[in-house]
């Protein structure tokens, strides 16, 4: 049996016109956690809000025309020297790791984190097969430009793969600088307002499920699949894949201490929505229309 190299998700992506609104109505209102306070960066601004096993980021990035909506998956892998391998022994497309650049307070440039891009979990556009045999071509030093906060770059670089290598949806695995996470992300649960406990599920939408669902089940290995397109990992959170016509990240389920407690306060507030079996909707209207829901 191959060993794991996947050890949890990271975070999820939510993309926004403007961080803020949804922010406050997630901190403010639903008084979510936060993992950290919305930042304005050379390429792009984020906000981010903890969930028990992962955190929530809402960002701005690129040319959005969509109302917000979850947009990338990011994992923690196994060391890359230990990963990278692998991912290829298990035919993964993926980039050479990619460090976002960071000017401290004493001046000296650091790596924060660095990103590993994942092809195949996602349909891969014409564009996303160019995006990946470039990287794969590129030398390191080339590589590692792109992250550069270069005019240039700042336009065509990271809004290019956010609206045009990944337009429906992004996989992708972060590897953090200990000292610079420890110093700038806050992963501290709380039991007031929603009591989020952890998030339970994500649906992940895929149009051409067979060729999706192979390369998942190649990436989650050894991870228990519940029964077809379901994994569970150590955490307890499930990934489920579904056949959709397009693909992208659909849906989340939270898991709160009380389903009731958790009604009541969402109707305290206007943003109760359906309610049945067993589970809650969050209205809507708002959460910028995300698709959340929550179970006991």
């Amino acid at each position: 049996m191959p060993e794991p190299i996947v050890k949890r998700v990271d975070h999820l992506v939510v993309r926004v016109h403007s961080p803020e609104p949804f922010f406050s109505t997630l901190t403010r209102q639903l008084l979510l956690p936060v993992a950290w306070p919305v930042t304005t960066n050379p390429f792009y601004s984020s906000g981010g809000v903890h969930l028990g096993n992962l955190n929530l980021e809402l960002m701005q990035v690129g040319q959005q025309s969509r109302p917000a909506h979850l947009y990338g998956i990011a994992f923690e892998l196994e060391p890359y020297e230990v990963s990278l391998p692998e991912l290829e022994a298990r035919g993964i497309p993926h980039t050479p790791p990619a460090p976002f650049f960071i000017v401290d307070d004493q001046g000296w440039q650091i790596t924060a984190w660095t990103n590993v891009y994942l092809g195949g979990l996602l349909d891969d556009s014409p564009a996303g097969r160019l995006f990946f045999s470039f990287s794969r071509r590129a030398s390191q030093t080339t590589w590692e430009r792109t992250s550069l906060p270069r005019p240039f770059i700042r336009r065509y670089g990271l809004p290019f793969v956010y609206d045009t290598v990944y337009r429906h949806g992004m996989a992708f695995a972060v590897e953090y600088n200990p000292s610079w996470r420890a110093a700038h992300i806050i992963e501290e649960n709380t039991h007031t307002g929603l009591d989020v406990r952890r998030v339970y599920e994500i649906t992940i939408g895929v149009k051409e499920y067979e060729r999706a669902y192979n390369c998942w089940k190649a990436l989650l290995e050894p991870h228990p699949e519940i029964r077809k397109g379901i994994w569970k990992l150590p955490d307890g959170l499930h990934l489920r894949l579904a056949q959709r016509p397009t693909s992208g990240l659909r849906r989340m389920i939270l898991q709160v201490g009380s389903l009731n407690r958790a009604a009541q306060f969402l109707f305290k507030h206007n943003m109760l929505g359906k309610e049945r079996d067993g589970m809650l909707t969050i209205n809507p209207a708002s959460d910028s229309g995300l698709d959340i829901r929550l179970v006991q």
